[in-house]
C-alpha cells in the first residue's frame, strides 16, 4: 500500500520527512485569533517549509518561504494598525517579485509568487479572520506549485490548510458575526 515511498529519491523522502514538521505547525496557524500568536506558527511552519523546498532544488519556493520566514520576524515586531509597516510590505512584495525572476524555472513558478503576495498582504493586515479567508487562493497556488516540485507534504498542509482555515472561520469568524448582529440588533431595539 505504501511501496511507492521506498520507491522516491532519497533527497525527495527526507524533503517531505522535514515537510511533517511544517504540517504539524500550520495545523496551529489558523485556529488563533490573537495576530501574534498567528504570525509565530506561521513562521516555525515557514522554516521547514524553506528547508523542504531547499532540499527538492524548488529554489522558487524556497525563496519566497524564505521571504516569508523574514515577514513573519518583521511583523510580529510592527504593527500595521499605527501605519508602520507600509514600506516593509512594499518591500516585501518587490523582494518576491525579484527573487520570483531570480529563481524562475518555469510557468508554475507564478503559483508561489502569487500566494507570496497574497500571504504577505493578508499577514500585513493582521487581521486573522482576512488571513483565513486568503488562504484558499494562497492554499490553491501552492498546492499546484508542491506538486509541480514533488513536495508532497506541502499538498497535505494546502489541503489541511484549507480545513483548519474552515474550522477557524465556523469557530471565530461566524460565531463573532453573530454576536455583533445581536449586539446591533439590541442597541437598536
Amino acid at each position: 500500500m505504501l511501496s511507492w515511498i521506498t520507491n522516491l529519491e532519497p533527497r525527495v523522502l527526507i524533503a517531505n520527512c522535514v515537510g511533517i514538521f511544517g504540517v504539524l505547525a500550520c495545523i496551529m496557524i489558523f485556529q488563533q485569533t490573537e495576530r501574534k500568536k498567528l504570525l509565530f506558527w506561521k513562521l516555525i511552519a515557514d522554516c521547514f517549509w524553506t528547508v523542504q523546498y531547499l532540499i527538492l532544488g524548488a529554489f522558487s519556493g524556497a525563496g519566497v518561504t524564505l521571504i516569508a520566514v523574514a515577514r513573519s520576524i518583521i511583523f510580529l515586531r510592527i504593527d500595521p494598525k499605527k501605519g508602520k509597516g507600509v514600506g516593509w510590505l512594499i518591500g516585501f512584495l518587490s523582494v518576491s517579485v525579484i527573487v520570483a525572476a531570480l529563481t524562475w524555472k518555469n510557468w508554475w513558478n507564478l503559483c508561489s509568487l502569487t500566494a507570496s503576495v497574497l500571504g504577505i498582504t493578508s499577514y500585513w493586515i493582521g487581521k486573522p479572520r482576512v488571513s483565513r479567508v486568503l488562504s484558499f487562493p494562497i492554499s490553491t497556488a501552492m498546492l499546484i506549485y508542491d506538486l509541480t516540485t514533488m513536495a508532497y507534504m506541502g499538498v497535505i498542509n494546502e489541503a489541511m490548510s484549507m480545513v483548519s482555515s474552515i474550522i477557524g472561520i465556523f469557530r471565530h469568524d461566524i460565531p463573532a458575526r453573530r454576536a455583533k448582529k445581536a449586539a446591533e440588533k439590541e442597541v437598536h431595539s
